[in-house]
C-alpha cells in the first residue's frame, strides 16, 4: 500500500489521490477592479476569498510543494491554523501546520506593504512533547487612543447640540431630554 505525497492517504499503486486534482478559483477580470481591488490584492487585506494571489501559497502542501521532502520523510496531514495580522503595517499572512514522520513544520506566508513575507518553524517529531493552541489578543495602545479620541468627539458634538437646543428652543429641548432619559 502506497501513500499520498501530499496529504499521507493510504492509496492504491497507481492510484492518484483526491487531493492531487487542482482546483484554481475563478478570477474576475472584469473592468470593475480597478485601483482599489489590485490595492487590496497587494496588501492582502479584504475578503480572503477574493485576494487570488499567489502570496498565500493556498492549495499548496507545505512538504513538497514549499519545502523539499528529507530523506524518506512522508506528510501525513496538513492544517490550515491561522491568521496572522498587523493593521497598522498592512501585514496579513495565513498560516499552515504540516506534521510529516519526521517534523512538524509551521509556515505562514503572505503580504506586506514591502512585498512578500514569510515565517517559517519546523520542529523534529522527537521534540514535541505538547502542543497549547490559543486565540491571543493584545492590547493595543492605539486602537485605545483612537476609541478615546472618536468617543470625546462623539460626545462633544452631542453635548453642543443639547445645549443650542436648550437655549434656542426650551421646548423641544425638555422633550430631547425626556426621550433621552427614557431610553436610557
Amino acid at each position: 500500500m502506497a501513500f499520498c505525497t501530499r496529504c499521507g492517504r493510504p492509496i492504491q499503486e497507481g492510484q492518484i489521490c483526491s487531493c492531487s486534482v487542482n482546483q484554481m478559483p475563478k478570477t474576475n477580470t472584469s473592468s470593475k477592479q480597478g485601483f482599489w481591488t489590485s490595492m487590496k490584492n497587494h496588501m492582502g487585506i479584504g475578503d480572503p476569498e477574493r485576494n487570488l494571489t499567489d502570496c498565500y501559497e493556498r492549495g499548496q502542501r507545505i512538504v513538497p510543494d514549499s519545502i523539499k521532502t528529507n530523506e524518506s520523510e512522508i506528510p501525513v496531514k496538513q492544517y490550515d491554523i491561522a491568521v496572522l495580522r498587523i493593521l497598522l503595517k498592512f501585514e496579513r499572512a495565513e498560516g499552515r501546520m504540516q506534521v510529516t514522520n519526521k517534523r512538524v513544520i509551521f509556515r505562514a506566508c503572505g503580504r506586506s506593504m514591502a512585498g512578500r513575507t514569510t515565517l517559517q518553524h519546523e520542529f523534529a517529531i522527537d521534540e514535541i512533547a505538547g502542543i497549547e493552541a490559543r486565540r491571543d489578543y493584545k492590547f493595543s495602545f492605539l486602537h485605545f487612543l483612537g476609541a478615546s479620541i472618536l468617543t470625546s468627539t462623539v460626545d462633544s458634538i452631542l453635548i453642543t447640540i443639547f445645549i443650542f437646543l436648550l437655549f434656542k428652543a426650551k421646548a423641544l429641548a425638555i422633550i430631547l431630554s425626556l426621550m433621552v432619559g427614557i431610553s436610557a
